[in-house]
C-alpha cells in the first residue's frame, strides 16, 4: 500500500487534481477515495497534534472528509490551493471534536 502512496504523490498534478476535484463534485466514489488515500497520511498528521489516540484521528478524518465531500463545490482554486483549504477543515475539526471531548469529561 505505501507504494501506492508514492506513485500517487508523484502523479497527481494540479491538472490531474482539478479534475478529481471536478469528479468529487459529481459524487463520484472513485474520486472521493482517491482524494482520500491521496491525503490521508498529511491529515491524519496533522491530527495528531490534537490527539494522541488513533481510535480518535481516525474518527475525526471520516468527520473532516465527509464535510469536505459534502462542500467541495465550494472549494474556490483561485482563493488558495486545495491541500490549505483541506488542512483548514481537518484541523477545525480536530479541534471541535477535542472541545467536545473535554467538555464530556468535565
Amino acid at each position: 500500500m505505501l507504494f501506492y502512496y508514492i506513485i500517487c504523490i508523484i502523479i497527481l498534478t494540479d491538472k490531474d487534481l482539478n479534475q478529481l476535484i471536478k469528479e468529487c463534485i459529481r459524487n463520484n466514489l472513485l474520486a472521493q477515495e482517491k482524494l482520500y488515500k491521496y491525503y490521508y497520511e498529511d491529515m491524519f498528521c496533522a491530527c495528531l497534534r490534537y490527539t494522541e489516540d488513533a481510535h480518535d484521528v481516525l474518527s475525526i478524518l471520516y468527520d473532516a472528509f465527509l464535510k469536505v465531500f459534502l462542500h467541495i463545490s465550494q472549494y474556490k482554486k483561485e482563493l488558495g490551493n486545495f491541500k490549505a483549504w483541506l488542512s483548514a477543515i481537518v484541523i477545525n475539526t480536530a479541534i471541535n471534536y477535542t472541545r467536545r471531548c473535554k467538555n464530556r469529561l468535565g
